[in-house]
């Protein structure tokens, strides 16, 4: 349960909205990258008509030590807080970043190799969410392998909570939860809160594959295929189960 993105196609599912325009959020996922060469942009959060503002939970192979990065940039310089150990390819690993305030950012791999960053940087004028590759003026850096369990919180998650986060596709944590993306083999991109995933202007659309070694959760077995998204209600008090039969 995931999908396979071609970089070489441009392959990437895109949201035209702010779903969170400034920390505190979380950004997480799990990815298979088909090599360690190359800045792959798994979840990106940004102005779409600019080049120089956003939020990036990446796979920086093309950084010495091939680290997972959480980075901020507003108009010039990026910053990223990196983890202290890297990634390989055809192996999964999870990722995730926790942006705490304009002036604190977290990164870590597989819930651990924690990285940090303290400058202030707060990117302007978000109205552009895209999983699979940098969604600015200059889209670049696409991811080539498999992404799965794509997850986002209105909150700053710790590092225990994402050690718990990553043993499964169902979020634990329900307090300013946002959306998950599973990209079961079920999944189309659409859900009825205007969330919807658009699998945008690139060749073909992004594969269903087998996805990482772990469990729904507590949801039941044979409901796994047909589930479409899961999102917050507006309340950020309960979830919505779309797709599911």
């Amino acid at each position: 349960m995931a999908r396979l993105f071609a970089s070489a196609s441009s392959q990437r599912f895109d949201k035209d909205v702010g779903i969170v325009t400034e920390a505190p959020f979380t950004m997480m996922c799990w990815f298979m990258a088909l090599d360690v060469t190359s800045a792959f942009v798994l979840m990106w959060l940004g102005d779409k008509d600019a080049a120089a503002d956003f939020f990036t939970l990446s796979a920086a192979g093309h950084v010495a030590g091939d680290p997972v990065r959480a980075t901020a940039r507003n108009g010039g310089t990026s910053f990223a807080a990196a983890t202290t150990t890297g990634y390989t390819a055809n192996v999964w690993y999870h990722a995730a970043g926790a942006w705490a305030s304009s002036a604190s950012r977290a990164a870590y791999i597989n819930g651990g190799s924690k990285g940090t960053e303290t400058t202030n940087v707060v990117p302007a004028g978000v109205d552009r969410f895209r999983i699979g590759g940098n969604g600015d003026s200059s889209p670049d850096d696409y991811f080539n392998g498999r992404l799965a369990a794509c997850k986002m919180w209105r909150a700053a998650l710790t590092q225990e909570e994402v050690q718990i986060e990553m043993r499964q596709y169902l979020p634990v944590r329900l307090n300013w939860f946002i959306v998950l993306w599973p990209f079961t083999n079920g999944y189309v991109g659409n859900d009825s809160t205007g969330l919807h995933m658009l699998a945008s202007t690139g060749t073909g659309t992004p594969t269903p594959i087998e996805g990482p070694p772990i469990p729904w959760g507590y949801m039941s077995r044979h409901r796994h295929d047909s589930v479409a998204a899961i999102v917050a209600s507006p309340s950020w008090s309960s979830l919505t189960l779309l797709g599911v039969q």
